[in-house]
């Protein structure tokens, strides 16, 4: 959440927009309540805009929309999307899946050359 902080004062200090337009909309259903960026986010579908690159660090922004309001902001993990995370999430499809301790879901999919990765701690 810090860097989500730096990145957001950096951006807003440059004039530079900490997400950028999304050229395609990724929707990612959540089923049960989980944290992002120290907000609760309550079962329901939501719009996922992927931001700017953080410097220095394999991350990217991430806001999580519901009715056209941005409820969450969150980082994302990047890997080169040739690589083996044990997701399967396409160019076209968002995987959500709850991790085996069902401490975390990952939310994952894939933007151009990369593959995001975003972990959101359950509400037990």
């Amino acid at each position: 959440m810090t860097r989500l902080f730096l990145a957001s004062l950096i951006a807003s200090t440059l004039g530079v927009p900490l997400v950028a337009q999304p050229d395609t909309v990724r929707k990612a259903t959540i089923s049960e309540p989980v944290l992002a960026g120290g907000s609760t986010l309550a079962p329901g579908t939501y719009e996922i805009r992927v931001g700017m690159p953080i410097e220095g660090a394999a991350q990217r922004s991430v806001e999580f929309v519901k009715d056209g309001m941005v409820v969450a902001r969150e980082i994302a993990e990047v890997l080169p999307a040739a690589e083996s995370v044990g997701t399967s999430g396409t160019a076209s499809r968002v995987r959500v899946e709850r991790l085996k301790e069902g401490d975390f879901v990952r939310v994952s999919f894939v933007e151009g050359a990369d593959r995001l990765l975003i972990y959101l701690p359950t509400m037990k």
